[in-house]
This record gives structure tokens, sequence and C-alpha cells, in this order.
């Protein structure tokens, strides 16, 4: 005797017989395949050190600094504003209380070469306007070096737009071969519009 076809045998072969396709061998045909879920953890971003701000008043501002995914190969970003490359080329930096990202042109590469120079067209703290910074690498003591940056910074003043309200200074800053933040730093600038005055800001760097 024999057995009785399944419910889709039964419908599949009443299709066959009226010349129709079999829908339901195509269905199994077409199912999409079934895919194990993974789950996958990204990479908790690691302490790096501490930066402690100041600014010509004394007002200090202290930031806990983190590095993104330090075994990217791509990039390290740090939660100051820091950036580098797969190469190590700077893509973003601090200075001061303002955070410059590259937008074309080069800033300095680690590490250091004494003597290098060279100029990048940045974009200080999301403002939407491109200028330039002009930067040159010294040979400091005890095996550390001197980047120093000529810089013109477009920002926010009372009744004044980032378009007319600029501060242009020097930003310097003391590196060592350990991380491609500033072991110390000073950007002193000042405003073209009135109230026109200085704006001195020391950074300090303690790693981790």
């Amino acid at each position: 005797m024999k057995k009785p076809l399944p419910r889709h045998g039964c419908q599949a072969a009443m299709l066959l017989a009226l010349g129709m396709p079999n829908v339901f061998a195509d269905a199994q045909i077409n199912a999409p395949p079934q895919t194990e879920n993974v789950s996958r953890t990204a990479a908790k971003p690691q302490q790096a050190g501490e930066l402690t701000i100041a600014d010509r008043y004394g007002k200090k501002t202290r930031i806990d600094v983190h590095v993104s995914s330090p075994e990217n190969a791509i990039h390290r970003a740090y939660t100051s504003g820091d950036s580098v490359d797969a190469t190590s080329q700077v893509t973003a930096v601090r200075m001061g209380e303002h955070v410059a990202i590259v937008k074309a042109g080069n800033l300095w590469q680690f590490p250091l070469t004494p003597n290098a120079s060279g100029a990048a067209e940045v974009e200080f703290d999301g403002v939407g306007i491109v200028t330039r910074v002009s930067w040159k690498v010294t040979t400091a003591s005890d095996d550390r070096t001197l980047v120093e940056a000529d810089v013109l910074i477009p920002v926010y003043s009372t009744g004044y737009s980032p378009q007319l309200a600029r501060l242009t200074g020097v930003w310097r800053a003391t590196f060592d071969s350990t991380f491609p933040i500033p072991v110390r730093s000073e950007l002193k600038a000042r405003l073209n519009v009135r109230p026109a005055g200085d704006e001195l800001t020391t950074a300090s760097w303690i790693p981790r």
C-alpha cells in the first residue's frame, strides 16, 4: 500500500498534472539562507591620559582622554579632538579651546622630523569656514620636539559672526615620542573686533 503524500506533495502533484509550476518547490529553492546570529562587540575606547586646559583668567578644564579603536588600521581618534590616520599623519588637532580638522594639505606627521614645515586648509570648531594653518618643526631639549603654527581662527564674538570675528596668533606645542597629543602647548592670539583682547590658553597632558 502506498503511503499518502504529505499535504504539499498532494498539492504539488495536482499542479504538475494541470501543467502549472510547482510553487512549493520554487519557494523552497528561493528561500533566503539561514544565517547564524553572531553578536559583535565593538572595541571599547581605551584611556590615554588627562588633558588640562587653562585660559588667561586661570579657569581650568580637564578632559579625561580616551582613544577609540587603538588597533584600527585606519585612524586613531582621541576624545580631546586630536586624530591621526594609519600613517600617523595628523588629521585633526586641538589648539587650546579650539579643534582644527584638515580639509586640504597636510599638518605634521609622527614621528616628527626636525625642520619639517608645511601648511593645511582647516576648519575650526565646525563653523563652516576654512582657513590656513602654516607650521614648522624644531628640535627641543630632553628628546622633545616643538611644533609652531600660525593660525587664523574664526570665532563667535558678541555681535559678530565667524565671518567677521577672527583670532590671529601662534600655537606652540611640545611633543614627546609617545602620543600625538603635546605634553605642553600654548595658544596666544588676538581678536580683531571689539571688545578686542588676547586669548591666552595653555594645556598640559599627562599620559596614562
